[in-house]
């Protein structure tokens, strides 16, 4: 009882951990969110501030150049006037030079004849000399208006060639927009396609009921409890009234007890009310979502696991494969959990649920050092026994060593004593060279004796 108790209060910590770890997790996503748009809408923010500033150079830009063109005008004008007045000034030659000769055709024709070659030649020596000075004074006003004029069309070439940049930058600018934008708009509308086609999965019974049982599944495996083989998928059991009765899975706990999980996927409604924008139709689908969930605790109730997979708590895990789930259903009931626990259901989501498994794998842990440090003292006291045994054989050997020793000792002493002095006197007798035997040591040293009993 006291081991069912500890189960219960390590399970109903599970929950309330994984319902905080489940805040939080959505809570740091919905600020990820948000520091995303806030980003995305500083970036944007930036672009607008760039194309105005490019839109001011390029209008001042044209200012400039407006009045570069006014002041090339006004030079334009002011040659077009010298140009007028040495045409005037041709003409009143011209008109001089008719008056001149009108008036000397006048004089008499003697005298003009005497003196008409002299005279027209001086003219046209003037009339020359006068248009070489009026043709210098052109080709100098026309040299300082190309002098003049010349560092402006260099101004308004380098103009040109930055304007052209400055356009080119701006369209660089804006199809790089328009690509970022595209690649938005493909990936909405994949993302979309995605969302439909899942959207579609889930709302196929069999689909829904085998995405749980994989969850299932995946979560069992990073909890680490296939590994341990600590649970049974599918059991089933025949009751009196001839039905069987099916539970997606079946967690062993230590001590050959049991607890049961039913996985179940009521997506339905909670689905149709992410469809729709009015907010009354989503409460009633939210609601109604409630009321799926409430039912499922209810079927489960009625069947009893605890009674036919003994010995079992006397509750049942009813598995949603996520959080939100039950969350939404349990802001539209908030009686959802009471309600559960009167009626001996117990629902747990991916994160309460692997809480609560990682907490019966460190059961079954505890169990098996528990197990492995039974097998190592009996390991210890054979280990010792035998050590005993070993012991007895090494005094044994030790013993005979002793004795072996013994002889030994009594031997040469007798060599010494007897064999070795009538040897001298034989050699004494034949008057040979004196040869010395090598005479043998005795052994000093005795076995060493074990004394394991002694320290028991």
């Amino acid at each position: 009882m006291q081991a069912l108790l500890i189960y219960v209060i390590c399970f109903a910590a599970g929950l309330f951990l994984g319902s905080v770890l489940i805040w939080v997790y959505w809570k740091t996503k919905y600020q990820s969110t948000q520091e995303k748009l806030d980003l995305a809408q500083s970036q944007q923010e930036q672009l607008r501030n760039e194309l105005q500033e490019e839109k001011n150079q390029h209008r001042i830009s044209l200012d400039r150049l407006s009045l570069v063109e006014k002041d090339l005008v006004k030079f334009q004008t002011i040659s077009e006037k010298d140009q007028q007045k040495f045409e005037e000034n041709l003409k009143i030659i011209e008109n001089l030079k008719s008056q001149i000769q009108s008036e000397f055709k006048v004089l008499s024709s003697q005298a003009l004849k005497e003196n008409q070659e002299s005279f027209l030649h001086l003219a046209q020596e003037n009339l020359e000399k006068f248009h070489i000075q009026a043709k210098d004074h052109l080709e100098q006003k026309k040299q300082s208006i190309e002098h003049l004029v010349h560092p402006i069309k260099d101004s308004l070439m380098k103009f040109e060639k930055q304007v052209q940049e400055i356009e080119t930058k701006r369209e660089g600018a804006y199809e790089n927009l328009i690509h970022q934008v595209q690649f938005l708009h493909q990936s909405n509308q994949a993302l979309k396609t995605e969302t439909n086609n899942l959207v579609h999965a889930l709302k196929t019974p069999r689909i829904r009921g085998r995405w749980g049982e994989i969850q299932l599944k995946k979560i069992v495996e990073v909890a680490g409890m296939v590994n341990h083989c600590d649970f049974v998928e599918q059991a089933h059991k025949t009751i009196e009234e001839g039905s069987n009765i099916r539970p997606d899975m079946v967690i062993q706990l230590p001590g050959n007890k049991n607890i049961v999980v039913d996985a179940k996927t009521p997506l339905e409604s909670y689905i149709e009310s992410f469809e729709t924008d009015d907010e009354n139709i989503k409460k009633e689908k939210l609601a109604a979502h409630a009321r799926h969930v409430k039912a499922h605790v209810q079927a489960l109730s009625r069947k009893s696991y605890w009674q036919n997979f003994q010995p079992s708590p006397e509750f049942v895990l009813l598995y949603l494969p996520g959080d939100m789930i039950y969350y939404s259903a349990l802001q539209e009931d908030p009686t959802l959990i009471e309600s559960s626990a009167k009626l001996k259901v117990m629902i747990a989501t991916p994160t309460s649920f692997l809480t609560m498994l990682r907490a019966v794998a460190m059961s079954w842990k505890e169990v098996e050092t528990n197990q492995n440090a039974a097998q190592i003292a009996i390991l210890g006291k054979e280990l010792y026994e035998r050590l005993q045994t070993l012991s007895k054989y090494f005094n044994d050997v030790g013993s005979k060593l002793s004795q072996t020793v013994g002889s030994y000792n009594k031997a040469l002493r007798s060599f010494e004593s007897r064999a070795l002095v009538s040897a001298r006197k034989f050699h004494q007798l034949q008057h040979e060279e004196k040869v010395e035997f090598d005479s043998p040591s005795p052994v000093d040293q005795s076995p060493l004796s074990l004394h394991i009993g002694a320290e028991e």
